[in-house]
């Protein structure tokens, strides 16, 4: 029986490639409909279930759509997309939905929609019809259905062909855009009833036989000249007007959604308008302007039309972020909401297969299925993904396999993608549905005995000719190989590679993959063996390539000249020899470090070959504590050499791992290094994503990653094929271990013991080595530096000594002192070496403990000497390069003998109450400590210091003290610190003491003290000692004087206070006698002012006025306490302000009297004051002058006082 005889209809009928949007005749429409197939529409739990099927595609869109529409407003973004594999049916999808939304009706006056809802035989039929019922109950819909790759003009944007496939859609004119945009412009000035009747008036006939003609913009211009005489004044000048003109492709998205709104307005009121556009992705994917012009027409139609009017696009992409898609594409996701959108997927490919194509005679499938059972093994086996194959999988798609659908589209997506000659013909891939067409007419795979499958040499047959040209030729040279070695296997597995070579970024092209590939007859057992050899013969021809990554692949004339330049270089000795040292290293990275004291002891990795590296470094972390193994990639030697030769002092502390066979090893090598080298030579000029020369590189990458590989291996076989050696003693790898990482891990293991018979491994942090620089007292140390432990300290009477009594550091100070002075890095490297094998922490501790101990003296460049851990500088010991540098010396030298210590112990505990350990860092840190309080004790002085009378001298001793206190504190090295103080203890005694006795003495009390005394002496004794005081207070001034004078006037100042209180009760009491007599005087005055004549006559208010001068004017401003005026001059001061006063209040009582009608007074003033009188003669004369100038007053009737 014949393949072609299981189908119920005939297989090699004509299938158009594409579904043509232009084609929408009754019986073209008809033909489309009854081919059309309505996948999925089962409920969730039957087995041909399916989320993606056409009908829940139409369902979840028909309903998302009515939802939209039930929005107030309309829908924001009336736009759904439709995506889908080429060969999937979206455009069917969308022809036929806009169509049936056209109202569309078929021969016989059947509407489309209910022919398009017949398709649908799944159980959920009822579904779909619902779902179309509710979304056009409602609305009056109205398509405009086209293909935009076919209607564009150049450069036109989507809304412009939209709105001329609307204008011929609603009866404009099809031949002018001009006259159908005219036409637009006429109804809306509701001239257009009236152009009508012009038309047929002009030209006897009606407009709908004009519109189309070629003429028509002749016959438009004629008539609107007679309709509008006055605005055409000839029957040309419409058209003469508007030569030339372009306008309808320049238009803004906005303004052809109004266009589109008023034609409605104007010719379909009412009603719902549907676009519906094909392969709108692949006219904007390249073009941003197009997508962004696109974007705004989305959005103008949701803003202006409200829901009257959408737009249905198709694309083969789906708008979400992915490998293949244009950016402008991915911008368009946010103009088609994701509940409007609708994917085609691969199931629905395969259903549409199986029911347009492949369906089988009802008779004939227990034929099929008894064929099935009875190869089911061997196509698990053999067949592409034949594992996974059903029995219904078999008989339905049969002659392909289930695998083979998804493996095709990736194939020809891989194609589209890849293949130059594909990116602007969209036709030359065809569909699944074409593509199997295509094999049962031009292959004759009908007239096949059934049992044959359909293989990727025939898929090959059929696509070969969208194959780059490059690959092409590459294949064309293959297939005469083929030829002439007469292997027809060979050619099939040619075409084979060709092909999954496209799919390689998902699935590596492994021989297994070839032959399941190519696996044709049932029953044919297994391939692999044979393609194997085919596809090495191809290798080894150049004809295919290699890579571990992606597997075989075609090899391009630019790959076989790639391949030709890296086999023909010539890698060095000295290249091989770096690249197997290098991969050495790699594989010491995975091996366990061996433990001592449970401490992992690092590696030292030494290489040597037969060439020139000689104890060459390739793993090294630089420490001193090491397990050396000894790589020796060298011939010729064997265990009669090494054996004695591992037991020398030069091989003595290491293992010597000499190789076994080299040759695997410098074949890996050599591809090592001539991949390298072609990487290194291209990757300059490696080229854009997707050509050539790109993917050469990328191979030969991944080629240099097989390599490394491959390399590793034979470096770890060749080294567990030779021998381990260790002071004189040899085993095999094999015996210690099973790989390359387990023997030398576990051979490092058995002889790290006897390298370090005594290893000193303890853990001594950075904390606990602290503890001896911060702190003097040495109450709780770490057990780390007991006595049991690194031996640093001893307790001795509850008391903890740095003695350095440990193996460690007793060792560390002979050695310095059998050199002479060590360096750190020669300490470190000495006793972190076999046998001895310290850690670097515990050197380091030991020393820090010498140091704090006074038995070694340290010199770091460009700090200085250190003898103590409390100096500065010290912390440096810390780090590893400070250690390094430090130079050791012995100290022989002892900065105080036992009596200074006893001394400057008792100085801190006497006189600053601290008790000191006999040690210099004690004392160092006590010096720290104390002597900067004592600056501030001094500091604290000095400011009550200066409340003293000015004359107070300070004390030189404390000068003394403070000079003692910088000299003590200015080094902050412990030795030179406890020398100055042992240089300054007397000053320091001294002016301690003289501190302690000032701070009790100089008390607030004291100084008020000496300043009232300074203030007596300076100012009120003076005054006193002018009026003859008494005895007692010349005694007392005396006393005061002598006292201020003294040379610490501060002291007893108890005695002073009953003087200073003498003295100014003198002074008080006398300047209290001056002021009650003052005041008496002033009353007199006062009661001689009343008996005035006509001082009765005033009022009260007058009498105020007189008075208020006498007793304001005379008050003395002063009291008993005061020293101003001075006493001396107070009686003096007093009575010039009485007359003053008194003169005042006459004149105030002579103006008031004056007012009321008294004679005017008037002073007459004698200035007898100095004048002699010798004779009574003179005498006379003086009286005759007063007596002249008083009559001259009186007559002229003044009163005349004298004065």
């Amino acid at each position: 029986m014949l393949i072609g005889d299981l189908f119920e209809r005939d297989v090699t009928r004509a299938i158009p490639p594409v579904v043509y949007f232009h084609e929408q005749e009754p019986a073209e429409l008809k033909r489309e409909v009854e081919e059309y197939i309505i996948t999925g529409g089962y409920p969730a739990r039957d087995p041909r279930a399916t989320e993606g099927g056409i009908h829940e595609q139409f369902v979840r869109l028909l309903t998302a759509m009515h939802r939209e529409l039930q929005k107030p407003g309309g829908p924001e973004l009336p736009a759904c997309w439709i995506s889908g594999f080429y060969g999937s049916g979206k455009s069917s999808f969308a022809k036929l939905l806009g169509l049936s939304l056209d109202g569309r009706t078929l021969p016989g006056g059947r509407p489309l929609a209910e022919a398009l809802l017949a398709q649908d035989h799944s159980p959920g039929a009822p579904d779909l019809r619902a779902a179309w019922q509710r979304m056009v109950s409602g609305i009056q819909p109205v398509a405009v259905v086209f293909d935009v790759g076919s209607k564009a003009r150049d450069d036109e944007h989507i809304h412009a062909v939209v709105v001329r496939q609307l204008q011929h859609r609603l009866g404009y004119s099809t031949t002018s855009n001009l006259v159908a945009e005219y036409e637009l412009k006429l109804e809306l000035e509701g001239l257009h009833a009236g152009f009508m009747d012009k038309v047929l008036e002009v030209h006897r006939k009606p407009w709908g036989q004009l519109k189309d003609s070629q003429l028509v913009e002749d016959y438009f211009s004629a008539a609107l000249h007679a309709l509008q005489p006055d605005l055409f004044t000839h029957s040309m000048a419409w058209v003469d007007s508007r030569s030339g003109s372009r306008f309808e492709g320049k238009r803004s998205a906005d303004e052809a959604v109004q266009a589109i709104q008023h034609m409605m307005d104007q010719r379909c009121p009412g009603r719902t308008l549907f676009f519906v556009v094909d392969e709108v992705s692949q006219y904007v994917h390249d073009d941003d302007d197009r997508m962004l012009a696109l974007q705004s027409f989305v959005a103008a139609l949701g803003q202006r039309m409200k829901g009257k009017a959408w737009l249905l696009a198709t694309g083969q992409q789906k708008l979400e972020e992915g490998t293949g898609v244009a950016a402008p594409i991915l911008k368009l996701k946010d103009r088609f909401p994701p509940s409007l959108r609708v994917h085609l997927g691969t199931s629905n490919i395969r259903d549409v297969v199986h029911k347009r194509l492949l369906r089988k005679k009802r008779l004939l499938e227990p034929d099929l299925k008894g064929l099935f059972h009875a190869h089911r093994s061997e196509i698990a086996l053999y067949a592409y993904r034949g594992d996974e194959i059903s029995e219904t999988d078999f008989v339905e798609i049969y002659p392909m396999l289930p695998g083979h659908i998804d493996l095709l589209l990736d194939i020809t997506t891989g194609l589209r993608s890849r293949s130059a000659r594909t990116q602007g013909d969209a036709h030359a891939i065809r569909g699944l549905l074409q593509l199997l067409g295509d094999l049962f007419r031009e292959r004759d795979l009908a007239r096949y005995e059934v049992g044959r499958l359909i293989t990727l040499d025939l898929i090959y047959d059929v696509l070969h000719s969208a194959l780059d040209n490059g690959v092409q030729m590459t294949i064309t040279r293959a297939l005469d190989l083929c030829s002439r070695r007469e292997s027809p296997l060979m050619a099939r597995v040619v075409k084979a590679v060709a092909l999954l070579e496209l799919v390689q970024d998902h699935q590596k092209t492994s021989a297994e993959l070839v032959a399941r590939c190519l696996y044709e007859v049932l029953g044919q057992g297994n391939l692999l063996p044979e393609v194997q050899k085919a596809l090495d013969v191809l290798v080894g021809e150049g004809l295919l390539g290699y890579s571990e990554k992606t597997g075989y692949k075609i090899e391009s004339s630019a790959g076989q000249e790639w391949q030709r330049e890296r086999d023909g270089y010539a890698p060095s000795a000295e290249q091989l020899s770096e690249k197997i040292a290098r991969a050495l290293e790699q594989l010491l990275g995975g091996v366990d470090k061996p433990t001592l004291q449970g401490t992992s002891i690092p590696w030292l990795a030494l290489f040597s070959d037969s060439v020139r590296a000689k104890d060459v470094h390739i793993k090294d972390e630089r420490k001193h504590t090491v397990v050396t193994v000894d790589f020796q990639f060298t011939k010729g030697a064997g265990a009669e050499q090494w054996v004695p030769r591992s037991d020398t002092q030069a091989y003595r502390d290491r293992i010597v791992w000499v190789v076994g066979s080299v040759d695997a090893v410098q074949h890996a090598a050599r591809k090592l290094v001539r991949s390298e080298r072609m990487i290194e030579l291209n990757s300059h000029r490696q080229g854009t994503p997707g050509d050539e020369r790109h993917r050469l590189l990328m191979d030969e990458r991944t080629r240099l990653e097989a390599a490394q590989r491959e390399l590793a291996e034979a470096v770890k076989g060749a080294f567990m094929a030779g021998q381990l050696y260790f002071r004189g003693r040899e085993r095999s790898p094999r015996d210690v271990g099973a790989t390359f990482s387990a023997a030398l891990a576990a051979f490092a293991g058995q002889i790290v013991s006897e390298l370090y018979p005594h290893p000193m491994m303890l853990s001594v942090s950075e904390k606990e080595i602290l503890y001896l620089i911060e702190n003097a007292e040495l109450t709780a140390p770490p057990p780390v530096l007991g006595q049991e432990r690194l031996g640093l300290l001893s307790l001795d009477a509850g008391r903890y000594e740095v003695t350095c009594t440990g193996r460690v550091p007793t060792d560390i100070l002979a050695y310095v002192r059998e050199h002479g002075g060590i360096t750190g890095s020669t300490l470190l490297a000495h006793f972190g070496a076999p046998p001895h094998g310290v850690a670097p922490d515990v050197v380091r501790a030991a020393v820090v403990g010498l140091l704090r101990g006074r038995k070694v003296r340290i010199e770091i460049a460009g700090i200085g000497e250190i003898t103590s851990p409390r100096d500065e500088g010290a912390r440096e010991l810390l780090k590893e390069a400070g250690l390094r540098k430090a130079k050791l010396t012995e100290n022989t030298v002892e900065a105080l003998t036992p009596r200074d210590r006893n001394a400057i112990c008792a100085l801190f505990r006497d006189l600053l109450g601290k008790d000191v350990a006999r040690d210099n860092d004690a004392i160092a840190d006590a010096v720290a400590e104390r002597f900067a309080r004592v600056r501030e004790r001094l500091t604290e002085l000095g400011e009550r210091f200066r409340r003293l009378p000015k004359d107070t001298a300070y004390p030189a001793t404390l000068t003394r003290l403070e000079g003692a206190l910088e000299a003590c504190r200015r080094d902050r090295r412990v030795e030179p610190t406890v020398l100055a103080v042992k240089r300054s203890l007397n000053v320091l005694r001294d002016g301690l003491t003289l501190l302690r006795r000032m701070e009790t003495d100089l008390t607030d009390g004291a100084i008020d003290v000496l300043r009232q005394a300074e203030d007596a002496l300076n100012h009120t004794w003076p005054g006193l000692a002018a009026l003859s005081p008494s005895e007692d207070a010349r005694a007392a001034a005396g006393a005061v004087e002598a006292h201020l004078r003294a040379e610490r006037p501060w002291e007893d100042t108890a005695e002073l206070q009953p003087r200073v209180e003498l003295l100014r009760g003198e002074y008080r009491a006398r300047r209290r006698a001056l002021l009650d007599a003052h005041a008496r005087e002033v009353d007199l005055a006062v009661e001689r002012l009343k008996r005035r004549s006509g001082f009765e006559r005033l009022d009260p208010d007058q009498r105020h006025q007189v008075l208020r001068h006498l007793r304001e004017g005379a008050a003395p401003n002063t009291d008993e306490r005061a020293v101003a005026p001075a006493l001396e001059v107070l009686e003096g001061l007093l009575a010039a302000r009485r007359e003053a006063a008194e003169a005042r209040a006459l004149a105030q009582l002579d103006t008031l009297l004056e007012g009321l009608g008294a004679t005017p007074v008037v002073e007459v003033a004698l200035d007898l004051g100095g004048r002699e009188i010798d004779s009574a003669a003179a005498l006379d004369r003086l009286l005759d002058e007063i007596r002249r100038r008083v009559l001259h007053e009186l007559d002229a009737r003044h009163r005349v006082r004298l004065r």
